[in-house]
């Protein structure tokens, strides 16, 4: 069987299938290449009705067109979150929710780095700070006394100078140390500890990243842009506004 008979083989089972674009994990990289592109937000029910690019064409053309918010503030940072996670940490779009924990979200392992390259693939500016555990915290403050002591003890004489030059090499010591030990940061603060967390502080800290300019979209430039992320989605060409939608392909 060729690879056009196979497709049109499909046909009837994708009308039982239906919801591909909304649940398929493979099609929410087309449904957040569609966000990111033109500044929108698809909900779950709007995916999950759309069968053609036609289809697909004329809901961004009404978002677009309308000049109006695509959503409350929250509804945008919520997005924007998710579709940044789904990037930086590979997971699926329906495990992400305002009430999932950060802790869950972001690997222990290599947080500081994975979660200061979170805050970029978002575009923030501004960023929550992890913090160490206490017990690390009692061990740097433990070795920092240490150095204290011993550079008091190495010293022949007393007096108020060489206390001074034993505070200062602690003090040196812990700044060197606190520098050393920032990938031990893996704490959330306890300001930000889930994503609806996240989304208020990207409201009152990088408005900017949520906020999108208007375009002067036509139908026609969104019909190539959209056929254009199509093509990169499916690495199919050979199809119509009128193809139907199928996983990580189109049905012509």
């Amino acid at each position: 069987m060729n690879r056009r008979n196979a497709a049109n083989a499909y046909i009837a089972r994708f009308e039982d299938v239906g919801h591909c674009l909304a649940h398929d994990p493979d099609s929410q990289d087309l449904i957040n290449a569609i966000e990111n592109r033109f500044g929108v937000i698809l909900t779950n029910d709007e995916a999950q009705a759309l069968r053609t690019p036609a289809q697909l064409i004329d809901l961004i053309l009404g978002k677009v067109e309308s000049g109006e918010p695509t959503g409350c503030m929250s509804q945008q940072a919520f997005h924007l979150i998710r579709r940044a996670a789904q990037r930086s940490f590979g997971l699926p779009r329906q495990s992400i929710s305002p009430n999932s924990k950060l802790e869950e979200i972001v690997p222990r392992k290599l947080r500081y780095a994975r979660w200061k390259g979170f805050g970029t693939n978002i575009g923030a500016v501004s960023w929550p700070e992890l913090k160490r555990s206490r017990v690390t915290f009692v061990v740097l403050a433990l070795l920092a006394v240490a150095v204290f002591v011993f550079t008091s003890a190495q010293l022949a004489e007393t007096g108020l100078a060489n206390v001074l030059l034993s505070l200062t090499l602690a003090i040196a010591f812990s700044i060197g140390l606190v520098w050393i030990t920032r990938p031990l940061k893996r704490t959330f603060p306890v300001s930000c500890l889930t994503v609806a967390d996240l989304v208020e502080w990207i409201i009152a800290e990088n408005p900017q990243v949520i906020r999108h300019e208007p375009k002067d979209w036509t139908r026609e430039r969104v019909a190539a842009t959209v056929r254009r992320l199509i093509v990169e989605w499916s690495n199919e060409r050979d199809f119509t506004e009128h193809s139907l939608f199928y996983p990580t392909r189109m049905i012509t």
